[in-house]
């Protein structure tokens, strides 16, 4: 029998990681914090690397640490591109830890030129950023959803120089 409760609580879920992306899109990165478990949360991006033959950690922060990279974002000498995520959610499932859920989503992230060197040529140009997915941990907790882990998996390894946003 198909139960409506924990069908319910997985789409509530699904819509919840897609805020974190619109939130992203949208740079509201105290909005992002706000989504995510202060006392118990993961940010890591990794891939692996078929020349070395080993996985690779690009970068792996806690809560004060992404804040801190957050807080640091308007100090730095970044380009100005857009970046815009697309997730496709492939699974939703509940742990064994009740009301924690497991979300794997596919993540295409498009980067749109706003100045550059060559800013007549490129301005409002769209180019695909990377590619990869979004393993997720969300609870629900008495005071909402939060993230406690995101696991940015990565298929591109050519990222450039000058992007210092969260993915």
């Amino acid at each position: 029998m198909l139960d409506l409760s924990q069908l319910n609580k997985q789409l509530m879920v699904r819509d919840f990681v897609a805020n974190t992306c619109m939130t992203l899109n949208k740079n509201r990165w105290n909005e992002y914090l706000a989504l995510c478990d202060s006392n118990d949360f993961a940010y890591s991006i990794e891939n692996y690397s078929p020349e070395i033959k080993k996985r690779q950690c690009w970068m792996r922060q806690n809560f004060e640490g992404i804040k801190h990279v957050i807080d640091l974002l308007p100090k730095h000498n970044s380009d100005h591109a857009q970046l815009t995520r697309h997730i496709t959610t492939y699974s939703v499932r509940e742990t064994e830890t009740s009301d924690v859920y497991e979300v794997n989503s596919q993540l295409a992230i498009y980067r749109t030129e706003w100045d550059s060197d060559n800013s007549h040529l490129k301005s409002g140009a769209t180019t695909l950023y990377v590619i990869g997915s979004y393993l997720d941990q969300v609870a629900i907790t008495s005071s909402g959803l939060r993230l406690r882990r995101r696991t940015v998996e990565l298929e591109t390894r050519q990222v450039g120089t000058g992007s210092h946003f969260i993915l």
